[in-house]
């Protein structure tokens, strides 16, 4: 007993002296659009399992940039201020994609917060409850075309991958271990996000007050110090 009791005094220390953070639950992101609501991005998920009422895995991931129609009012006749946006089965170069399948470790880009540019050139996923090997920012870009088959559709252009950036890069490892516990914060949480209004930098602004600026063509990261 007295050897228990010294485990459970050096556990309780141990874990007593961790941060220990929770929070909500992080809400699951569908679709988002630009700061200026010219670009809109959508994500299409498939499962393991076609009821929702189940418990079940995602298998794969779909983020689509789509640009709204540029003669709406003339090729569908229609007279008004709603926006419209094309299918980007009959009109793919409007549309370019990312897509992802389910890896090893069980991760897949789901549930991440986006960014677009309002040139559509740049697509930017905030990671979520990163594994060990998870990028916390990743980065991509407009174009490449993909080529089926000849005589067949050609599917919409796929994002080209600038970079995938560690979470060590923008915010650095904590002095002591911390305790993450279900519904934790996200590593972002108190930060501020913007995009500079070349559509070439974004910008976070940690809670430290620190800037972190990240290059969309390079997906360099610089840090300035408050």
């Amino acid at each position: 007993m007295r050897t228990v009791g010294i485990a459970f005094a050096l556990f309780t220390l141990f874990y007593g002296s961790m941060t220990a953070r929770a929070g909500a639950m992080p809400s699951c992101v569908g679709s988002a659009l630009s700061g200026d609501g010219h670009v809109l991005v959508t994500r299409d998920l498939t499962y393991d399992d076609p009821d929702p009422s189940h418990i079940r895995k995602v298998l794969s991931s779909t983020y689509r940039v789509t640009t709204p129609l540029k003669e709406w009012n003339q090729s569908l006749r229609v007279k008004g201020r709603t926006q419209y946006w094309p299918d980007s089965t009959l009109e793919p170069y409007s549309t370019w994609t990312i897509s992802f399948k389910r890896q090893a470790d069980g991760y897949i880009p789901a549930c991440e917060h986006l960014f677009v540019t309002s040139d559509a050139q740049f697509l930017v996923l905030i990671g979520n409850n990163l594994p060990a090997s998870g990028a916390a920012v990743q980065i991509y870009r407009c174009c490449e075309k993909v080529v089926e088959a000849p005589g067949k559709y050609d599917g919409p252009n796929a994002g080209v991958l600038v970079r995938n950036i560690p979470l060590h890069e923008i915010i650095p490892p904590p002095t002591r271990p911390e305790l993450q516990m279900d519904f934790s914060p996200q590593w972002y949480s108190g930060g501020t996000w913007s995009l500079s209004s070349d559509n070439r930098t974004l910008d976070f602004r940690r809670d430290t007050g620190d800037l972190v600026q990240i290059d969309l063509a390079t997906g360099k990261v610089r840090t300035k110090k408050l």
